[in-house]
Parts: C-alpha cells; sequence; structure tokens
C-alpha cells in the first residue's frame, strides 16, 4: 500500500501498536483488517522491529473489542458484525466526522470525538452534531455583503449577540412565516461565526451531543477561551458569557437543521458506529489517531539560545502519538489554562505543542530527556 494513498485518504484512521507499528484501518470487514495489517507489517508502519501478519490481524480485532483473533473474527464475529450493520442500514461507508473545508464553524477529528466518547466519563450521546454534509460556504455568502445584524446595537466587536434577543426576533419574523424567522436565526449564526468556533468548535463540553432522555436545552459549555494577565476577572466571565448565549443560539440552529448529525450506535464497549444519511456510516475505536506519526507532525520548539531541541521534539512527538493514552483536548485545554494562570501572555507563546510538553512534564505523566527537562 502506498504511503501517499493511505495518508491521504480521508476514510483512514490509524491504529498505533504496543512496538510502534501503525494499521491505516478504513472499515470493520475483513478485507479491511488484512488490507490494515499487511500494511502494518511492512515500510513506513512497521518499526524496527519486524512483525508477524497474523500477529498484526490479530491486534487489530482485538481492538475492535473482540476476541479470539482473526481466526475467531472470520468463524463467528464477522456474521454478527453485519448483522448488526444490516439491522442499522449501515451500509456505505464515509467520513462522518472531518467536514468539507470551507468556512467551516463545526470542525472535529476522530481522535476528538472519539477521546471524547471512550476517555470522558460521560454517558454516550444519542446524536452528535459533527457537520459532515452542512455547506458551510453557503451560509457564509447568502449573508456576505448583506447581514441584518451586523449593524445590530446588541452586536459587539467580538461578533457575540444577545440570547433573549436573537430569539424575540426570530419570533417577530416567524409570526408572519416561519421561513422568516429560521432565516433570521441563519443570519445571526453567521453574523456570529468568530464566536461559534471558539464556544461550540470542541468536544470538551457536550453543546455538539444530545442525550437521551436529557432536556435538549441544557449543556455543559466549556469555550476555549482564556484568562490573560492584564485583564479584569469580571471582563473576562462577562465574554464567556457573550459567547455562551452565542452557543445557545447556535444550538437552537443545530436542533432545527436536518442536517449534520450522526446518531451514535455502540456495537461493543470498543466499537462505536456513527450513522449519518442514506446508509453512510463511520466508526470509532479507542486509540484512533487522525494521520500516521511524523517526525515533522508538530512545530518545533527552541531552546534558550533559539536553537532546535529536534531530538527532545521528536521523543515527546513519538511518546504523544504511542503512549500517551489520555483524553488529549482535554489535556490541551489544561495545558493552555496552565500557561496563562501562571501569567504566560500570547506574544511570548511557544506554541500549541511545547506548552502541552511543559504541562504534561509538570504533572508527572511525561518523562523528558534529561538534557531537555525544563
Amino acid at each position: 500500500m502506498k504511503t501517499d494513498h493511505v495518508q491521504g485518504d480521508p476514510l483512514v484512521k490509524f491504529l498505533p501498536f504496543d512496538k510502534q507499528h501503525l494499521a491505516p484501518l478504513r472499515d470493520v470487514t475483513p478485507e479491511a483488517i488484512k488490507e490494515a495489517a499487511h500494511a502494518a507489517v511492512a515500510w513506513p508502519y512497521r518499526h524496527r522491529e519486524p512483525i508477524q501478519l497474523t500477529t498484526a490481524m490479530n491486534f487489530i480485532v482485538c481492538r475492535l473489542g473482540l476476541s479470539g483473533g482473526m481466526a475467531e473474527f472470520q468463524h463467528r464475529h464477522a456474521a454478527a458484525l453485519r448483522e448488526f450493520m444490516n439491522a442499522h442500514g449501515l451500509n456505505k461507508r464515509a467520513d462522518l466526522i472531518r467536514t468539507e473545508p470551507r468556512m467551516k464553524f463545526v470542525a472535529l477529528q476522530p481522535r476528538q470525538v472519539g477521546d471524547a466518547l471512550f476517555l470522558s466519563g460521560r454517558p454516550l450521546p444519542e446524536r452528535i452534531f459533527t457537520a459532515y454534509d452542512v455547506d458551510w460556504f453557503e451560509l457564509n455568502n447568502r449573508y456576505f455583503h448583506h447581514n441584518g445584524w451586523n449593524g445590530h446595537p446588541g452586536r459587539d466587536s467580538s461578533d457575540t449577540l444577545p440570547f433573549d434577543v436573537v430569539v424575540r426576533e426570530i419570533a417577530a419574523a416567524a409570526k408572519a412565516n416561519p421561513a422568516a424567522g429560521a432565516d433570521v436565526l441563519d443570519a445571526a449564526v453567521a453574523a456570529c461565526q468568530m464566536s461559534v468556533v471558539a464556544g461550540a468548535n470542541n468536544m470538551l463540553g457536550d453543546q455538539l451531543c444530545v442525550y437521551p432522555g436529557k432536556d435538549r436545552d441544557t449543556f455543559a459549555f466549556v469555550p476555549q477561551l482564556y484568562q490573560q494577565p492584564g485583564l479584569a476577572p469580571a471582563d473576562f466571565h462577562r465574554h464567556q458569557e457573550k459567547i455562551r448565549e452565542v452557543v445557545r443560539f447556535f444550538r437552537l440552529w443545530m436542533r432545527q437543521s436536518e442536517k449534520g448529525w450522526v446518531r451514535v450506535l455502540p456495537y461493543n464497549e470498543a466499537l462505536i458506529f456513527l450513522q449519518g444519511v442514506d446508509g453512510a456510516y463511520d466508526f470509532l475505536v479507542p486509540g484512533f489517531r487522525d494521520t500516521a506519526f511524523s517526525g515533522d507532525s508538530f512545530p518545533r520548539a527552541t531552546d534558550g539560545a533559539g536553537e532546535p531541541r529536534a531530538e527532545e521534539d521528536f521523543h515527546f512527538q513519538r511518546w504523544l502519538y504511542f503512549l500517551y493514552d489520555g483524553w488529549l483536548e482535554q489535556e490541551e485545554h489544561r495545558a493552555e489554562l496552565t500557561y496563562y494562570a501562571a501569567g504566560g501572555v500570547p506574544r511570548e507563546h511557544p506554541g500549541s505543542a511545547e506548552i502541552l510538553r511543559r504541562h504534561l512534564i509538570g504533572s508527572g505523566a511525561y518523562k523528558p530527556r534529561p538534557e531537555a527537562a525544563s
């Protein structure tokens, strides 16, 4: 299997092995498992130590939460898996997480979703808004030249609007025509794009999730906003609340949308299917990586003299990819909180990878090379 084909295929997700081999897995069929195993035993996915094809296949089957290895999978599990998929109409493999690239308001990655489902400790949601088939460009383009909210007195410089004002305008417009009310909401979302991205575009909270039996207007809000030195706490919290107001009416918009939602269908404790429309499906297992490992995957940090700390960078990147098994998005968020709480400022920010490295050293999770400890 050619590296450039696998790297560029949006359907492929990567399973790291214990000894730093990689399996590029595109489906849960016997053929896909064999294909991934063949790739895992060959360059460039094979690490220094050789690995047997049977071992690779058995490892993948185990990661799907199925016992007995490849022989048992073909003998027993494959039929049960097909039956489950047929019962739910899962017949067309698709990428239901990574959205088309233009002007995205919500842009998730498989690992973000998988970590939140498997590692957050929250119940499994019934549905997730991944926006996989939402045309964000169309929404932006519709209001690019004229948007009635742009000059509204309730809209401030951070592209926020008060929730109550938006709801009141929707209700007024909908009295004459329900479609007009929907247009008002569309325009409000378009006018607040940057605030939607800041407040809703993560899996830290559950603003993109619907849970069975839970009030659909209630959600946990965790924006990726950080209080910088010099900004009064009251001003920071006021800004957070404004972003929350935007996310509240964005959630109204999501709930009224027929597009963008996937249904969460657990098969076992280690394999979850995502169901889209017209038979489309995706799948997740714990530990998926979005891309193949590369020493150039992260920006290089520098030491105090400005010289590249290449060996330590590579050591950390490799550890993070193959050995770190926590909820990465949450740890990255905590790293940023730690940086700003310690007095860090944006102009001196050394990059997200270095902030995360320092944070994981501080927590004791990561042991740096002795000469690179900080």
